[in-house]
């Protein structure tokens, strides 16, 4: 997802935002999007505003975890003299963690004045998922989303196989089998019959590869190189129409 990142930061920092805070989790998935963000940031001269981990006994404890997100925001209880909230703290708060790490949080980080609607939220493809989507506390936040091409006849042809619409990863297991097959054949056209396949070599082409999850690139370095484009949550929704405040 580190691709995903560089579009959303590139987007954010475009938009003049630059106060940029990180929530991550303390486990491997947290960690590898924190020190990718950390260190595109620095690309950039700029140092995340926030930034805090939380640990396994924090999420699973409400008390702690309200104790750390307060802590997080620079929260300030309202008096009764107070006509309006304080500005934010950021402009942008990014939340490194899986879908259980993101609805565990951000109902909290809105509850303490810092959700979609006071900073803008990033987040990758994970976030387009049904349940994330539907979360009150994400309507508004930006999300990227690979470019699909028009795939309704593989719909058809799913719904009618297995009862239920396909998802990304139904494409993605017809486009890993397709790329095999389509790379065997060439190299076998290619070579006499017993010449063993050089795979890596067959399967990093400058084209690409045009599948049912879009067009992709396969990189030395086993990544893989999309297309994407943003989105926004809205009304439990995803849209590409922006607001561009």
């Amino acid at each position: 997802r580190s691709q995903q990142m560089d579009n959303l930061l590139a987007y954010a920092i475009e938009k003049n935002k630059t106060r940029i805070a990180i929530l991550a989790s303390q486990d491997d998935f947290g960690e590898k999007i924190r020190q990718h963000v950390k260190n595109r940031l620095s690309d950039f001269t700029i140092a995340p505003a926030k930034m805090m981990i939380l640990d396994e006994e924090t999420l699973n404890d409400e008390d702690l975890l309200k104790e750390q997100i307060k802590l997080f925001t620079g929260y300030i209880p309202p008096t009764d003299d107070d006509a309006q909230l304080p500005p934010a703290l950021y402009d942008t708060v990014i939340l490194a963690g899986d879908s259980n790490f993101i609805l565990r949080t951000a109902p909290v980080l809105d509850y303490y004045d810092l959700g979609p609607s006071r900073a803008t939220y990033l987040g990758t493809d994970l976030w387009s998922r049904a349940a994330l989507v539907a979360e009150p506390s994400l309507q508004g936040a930006l999300v990227t989303q690979a470019v699909l091409p028009d795939n309704q006849n593989f719909n058809n042809l799913w719904q009618t196989y297995f009862k239920s619409p396909p998802s990304h990863l139904s494409r993605l297991g017809f486009d890993v089998m397709a790329v095999i097959a389509l790379t065997a054949s060439q190299e076998k056209n290619k070579h006499p019959a017993g010449k063993k396949i050089d795979w890596r070599r067959s399967l990093l082409r400058d084209k690409g590869f045009s599948g049912f999850s879009g067009r992709f690139s396969l990189l030395p370095d086993g990544q893989n190189q999309r297309q994407y484009q943003l989105r926004q949550i809205r009304d439990g929704q995803l849209s590409s129409d922006l607001d561009n405040s």
